[in-house]
């Protein structure tokens, strides 16, 4: 399938285009939990949404990170979204990067919408020449980077923060914020991606 760009695919001016996308392409949204945050209340609400009609496949699966489902997935379920649990941990690396690529390949994904932060650049690095676009969704990152950086004496944990923003600046198709200050607590860095 062609790589379809991020201007194309967001872009204000191609209603027509964005019709055929909506309508053929499968979203994968990544995040830890299906906890009552804010990122899981909006999938549901936009799976709800979803559900039955063309748009089914803007939330046509969530791969799930963490070591816990959370409370909202049976709400998924109901509205016919498959639920993936793949552990994202440090000892099991390659383990993630199969099963998150298998799921990707037997699922059909066109769009990966990672709302990890800058895990999201270690996601994209384990699953490197997958033809899928890349979305990076950032939400609460002074409170992300105030925590890994710190303890300085955790170099693991400095080391994943560092890579993984490196690498979602490179790799990410497109970087979004909620809200647009998200961008300036980062930096110069994530602004060079278009």
């Amino acid at each position: 399938m062609a790589r379809f760009t991020t201007k194309l695919w967001f872009g204000p001016l191609c209603h027509r285009f964005n019709r055929i996308v909506r309508e053929h392409m499968k979203v994968a949204h990544v995040t830890d939990s299906l906890g009552f945050g804010g990122v899981e209340t909006w999938l549901l609400n936009l799976a709800s949404f979803n559900s039955g009609n063309e748009l089914r496949n803007m939330v046509g699966v969530i791969i799930l990170t963490g070591v816990h489902d959370g409370p909202l997935k049976r709400d998924f379920e109901k509205f016919g979204v498959k639920i993936v649990r793949i552990p994202f941990q440090k000892g099991r690396l390659l383990q993630f990067a199969r099963e998150f690529r298998k799921v990707i390949r037997d699922e059909q994904v066109d769009i990966i919408h990672d709302h990890q932060d800058w895990v999201s650049g270690l996601h994209w690095l384990l699953t490197f020449r997958l033809n899928v676009v890349r979305v990076s969704h950032l939400h609460n990152p002074k409170m992300m980077i105030d925590y890994y950086l710190s303890n300085w004496r955790r170099i693991d944990r400095l080391g994943f923060y560092f890579l993984g923003t490196l690498f979602q600046c490179l790799m990410s198709d497109a970087i979004f914020s909620t809200p647009k200050r998200v961008l300036r607590e980062y930096g110069w860095l994530k602004r060079m991606n278009p």
